[in-house]
C-alpha cells in the first residue's frame, strides 16, 4: 500500500491518497475523513482501535480531513455516531446534498481536486459554530501538548463536565481519549521517522518507553517495533 498527503494551498485541508495492494490496515487516529471509496462518498469518523479492509489491488482511495469541530454540523448529529465507523454520506445526508456533492466530485478532471470542492463545498452548507472549532483547535492543541483535562477545562472557562460532554458531542471520544489518540498519532510519527522506542516515547509524552507499548499494543494490536516495521505514513487509510 501506497499513501501521500498534502495540504491544499488555497482551502488549507489535507488531502491523501492511498494505493491498495489487497489488505489495508487503518490504524487509530484523532481525526475524521470524508472519503470517495469505493465509487462512492463516505464520511469516516475517528477510529478508537485498528481495522482491516479488502480492497482491489490496484484500487485508489481519496480522502480529505474534516477540521476539529466540524463533524457534528456535517452530520447535524454527535460525532459519537461516526466513532469507528464507515458512512456512505447518503445515510447520513439529504439525497439532494449528495447529488450534489457528487456532481462536484466528478466535475473535476482529478479526483484530489474534485474531492477539495466537495468538502469545501460541503463545508460552507453546513452550520459550522465558529466557537466549537476555535474550541476544538485548543483542546487538540492541548491534547498534543499533554495537558491535563482540568487545566484544558480552566484555559476554556469550562467545567471538567462541560468539557467531557463537548469532546463527546465534537469528537466522539472522551478528552482523555482524545490525549490519547493525539499522542499515539505523534509517536506513530516519530517512529515511521525513525526515532527509536525510547526517544519516541519522551518526546510523544509517555512516562516511559514501556508506557509506549502498552498504549501501541492496546490501540493498534501490534508492538512499537512491529508498526514501525510496517509503518510506511502518519496514517494508513481508507479513513482513518
Amino acid at each position: 500500500m501506497t499513501y501521500d498527503e498534502v495540504r491544499d494551498p488555497r482551502t488549507g485541508l489535507v488531502a491523501w491518497r492511498a494505493s491498495h495492494e489487497g489488505r489495508a490496515t487503518v490504524l487509530p487516529d484523532a481525526e475524521a475523513d470524508l472519503m470517495w471509496w469505493r465509487d462512492g462518498l463516505w464520511l469516516a469518523g475517528i477510529d478508537t482501535t485498528a481495522h482491516t479492509f479488502e480492497e482491489a489491488s490496484g484500487s485508489r482511495t481519496h480522502g480529505v480531513r474534516l477540521p476539529a469541530g466540524t463533524i457534528p454540523a456535517v452530520l447535524r448529529d454527535s460525532a459519537a455516531v461516526a466513532v469507528d465507523q464507515r458512512l456512505e454520506l447518503s445515510q447520513v445526508l439529504t439525497p439532494s446534498t449528495v447529488a450534489r456533492l457528487t456532481d462536484a466530485f466528478r466535475s473535476w478532471p482529478d479526483e484530489r481536486g474534485g474531492l477539495l470542492v466537495a468538502v469545501s463545498r460541503l463545508l460552507q452548507e453546513a452550520p459550522v459554530d465558529g466557537d466549537a472549532v476555535r474550541a476544538s483547535r485548543l483542546l487538540v492543541a492541548a491534547s498534543a501538548r499533554g495537558v491535563p483535562v482540568a487545566e484544558t477545562a480552566r484555559e476554556l472557562g469550562w467545567s471538567p463536565r462541560r468539557l467531557h460532554r463537548f469532546a463527546v458531542t465534537t469528537f466522539g471520544v472522551s478528552p482523555v481519549m482524545l490525549r490519547q489518540l493525539v499522542r499515539l498519532r505523534r509517536a506513530r510519527r516519530l517512529l515511521a521517522s525513525g526515532r527509536a522506542a525510547t526517544e519516541a516515547a519522551t518526546i510523544a509524552g509517555y512516562s516511559d518507553q514501556a508506557h509506549l507499548t502498552r498504549e501501541v499494543v492496546r490501540f493498534t494490536g501490534m508492538t512499537p517495533a512491529r508498526l514501525h516495521a510496517g509503518q510506511r505514513a502518519p496514517r494508513t487509510h481508507p479513513g482513518s
